[in-house]
């Protein structure tokens, strides 16, 4: 009855899930449109080169980029809608799908098959937010990806980062989003509240944009915590200034 019907759509999600897993494109793959996993990420940092590399990157004919504004995203999570690819290199998976309401199986739908002619494709993802991701989604990074998988981190001086995110960051329009934020914030938690100068709303935006800024500016810090899920350092992770 409703027990048997409940125990196959688990099974067959499961199995579409194992599916999703497994690396290469074979025929089950094309039929289901999975495309590969990527083995080419760019994992940061902001305002470091990333669009650039990427850029070049993906000038090359066997680079794969995400198919970010192809047909079916009216169709995704409206999480996923609004803050994960945004720009065709910017997936976000693993920083996040979590919250977004997507898995690995729709990751793969990004990225078509390859032609079967026998040449050598690396599929690209160019998220420069993961280089702050914490631990455990780091660790599921490292048991998603293949064991091909090329993690790359651009790093600039940390003054000269922070400075240039800063300014693009507090631009007239990052400001306006972000005190229309605080505002909306403030009301639900205090509605009989007055409603706050704008000077401690530009206060209060300036000091998250900095703490943000410094957070990945904090090398050091940051790369820690990705050796252990790189035992092959630097061959599985390298970083480039």
């Amino acid at each position: 009855g409703a027990a048997r019907v409940l125990v196959r759509r688990r099974r067959t999600a499961a199995m579409a899930m194992d599916a999703c897993m497994q690396s290469g494109c074979n025929a089950t793959m094309r039929e289901n449109r999975l495309g590969p996993l990527p083995t080419v990420l760019l994992i940061g940092t902001r305002k470091a080169g990333t669009t650039s590399l990427s850029e070049l990157l993906l000038a090359h004919p066997r680079i794969m980029k995400p198919h970010c504004q192809g047909p079916g995203r009216d169709k995704w999570p409206a999480p996923a809608r609004m803050s994960m690819c945004v720009w065709d290199k910017e997936v976000r998976f693993f920083s996040r799908a979590r919250t977004s309401g997507v898995d690995v199986c729709w990751y793969r739908r990004l990225y078509g098959c390859p032609p079967e002619s026998g040449d050598q494709y690396a599929a690209f993802d160019g998220s420069p937010d993961y280089l702050v991701i914490p631990e455990e989604q780091i660790i599921d990074m490292a048991r998603t990806l293949p064991p091909t998988a090329q993690l790359v981190a651009m790093l600039r001086n940390p003054a000269d980062r922070f400075y240039s995110a800063f300014n693009m960051g507090m631009s007239e329009r990052a400001l306006t989003r972000t005190l229309a934020g605080a505002k909306g914030a403030i009301a639900s938690q205090r509605p009989h509240a007055p409603r706050m100068s704008r000077e401690l709303q530009e206060m209060s935006a300036i000091k998250a944009r900095t703490a943000k800024g410094i957070n990945y500016s904090m090398f050091a810090t940051l790369v820690d915590k990705w050796v252990p899920c790189a035992p092959s350092c630097p061959d599985e992770l390298s970083l480039v200034s």
